[in-house]
């Protein structure tokens, strides 16, 4: 089944935090870092500024997040964080995520696209180099980068076409399937 790449906003908030608390401990630690509790998470979510970050989601038959991409800026460059629950992985959802992600960070004009993991993260070696992305190692930390290329208007049109579905997309989300209370 196709899954669309969505752009997500304040009013995902709940479905983010209940992304990351599907997540067990050991793909919590490798997504952020860290061990990390559903108190940091509940911070973390409720800290994002959509109006300097971009985040992206796939999201499941009953509007559940199953995988998301947090695009931050890092200076020129545009930081990358992934996670895909363990049940949707195999199905190129992380690598349809990048790829929108990267669509965006050229049409904003960043340098490069930046990914940071811990070093035991085998899946995100793997999967960065298979991107083609350049991958440094220092005590226990990766960071792979990939060059972007200069956006013509071409890119920024159609990522400007995307920013506008993804809004009315957006609308109609919370109006068929809102979630109960606020962001915990």
């Amino acid at each position: 089944m196709a899954r669309l790449v969505h752009e997500l906003g304040p009013l995902d908030r709940p479905r983010l935090i209940e992304h990351f608390r599907n997540l067990d401990a050991a793909d919590r630690r490798l997504r952020f870092g860290l061990a990390v509790s559903d108190e940091f998470i509940a911070d973390y979510v409720n800290g994002i500024d959509f109006t300097r970050d971009h985040l992206f989601g796939i999201f499941g038959p009953a509007f559940e997040l199953i995988a998301v991409a947090h695009m931050g800026r890092a200076g020129e460059d545009a930081e990358l964080g992934l996670s895909v629950l363990k049940e949707h992985r195999r199905g190129a959802l992380a690598r349809r995520l990048v790829s929108r992600a990267t669509q965006r960070a050229t049409a904003l004009g960043r340098q490069r696209l930046w990914i940071h993991f811990v070093s035991d993260n085998q899946a995100m070696a793997r999967f960065t180099r298979d991107l083609g992305m350049e991958v440094q190692y220092s005590r226990g930390e990766a960071d792979a980068w990939l060059a972007l290329p200069a956006a013509s208007a071409l890119q920024v049109g159609i990522d400007l076409c995307y920013w506008q579905i993804d809004g009315l997309l957006g609308a109609w989300r919370g109006f068929l399937n809102p979630l109960e209370g606020k962001a915990a």
